[in-house]
């Protein structure tokens, strides 16, 4: 049986392929070279060498390319409770720091970007990043 949440995904891969592809593998200029200056000035040598290009190219800044909106529940209520079960696990059989490090790959890429760039790369794409750390001005 067809999953709905494995149709959206493969949607937004294809959606987000294309945009990356505009930047030579990532979604700023500079493309995968702009990645890997990024991760060597934050995470040093061995992120480095464990990461070596950008892995979740469906993902648009917290939702799913051509989503611009929650998904309904049917598709996503699989995917969050084996999230918390995988997370859980990874937890109390490794402990937070080695559990972190595990996951840490699922927001390295959101990490290496500005707010700014967050705003620009993604405006029109995924609404959270219109307010992510906007502050007053």
């Amino acid at each position: 049986a067809h999953i709905l949440m494995q149709s959206y995904m493969e949607e937004s891969d294809l959606l987000g392929a294309k945009e990356w592809a505009k930047n030579d593998g990532w979604m700023i200029p500079g493309g995968l070279n702009e990645f890997h200056r990024r991760i060597q000035q934050y995470y040093g040598d061995d992120m480095c060498t464990k990461v070596t290009c950008p892995q979740y190219i469906g993902l648009a800044a917290g939702r799913l390319w051509g989503h611009n909106q929650k998904l309904e529940g049917k598709a996503s209520e699989d995917l969050q409770f084996s999230m918390k079960c995988i997370v859980g696990a990874l937890t109390l059989t490794f402990g937070v720091r080695d559990a972190w490090d595990m996951l840490r790959p699922l927001f390295l890429e959101l990490t290496l970007m500005s707010p700014e760039e967050l705003r620009t790369s993604y405006k029109g794409v995924s609404d959270l990043t219109v307010n992510y750390k906007k502050g007053k001005k």
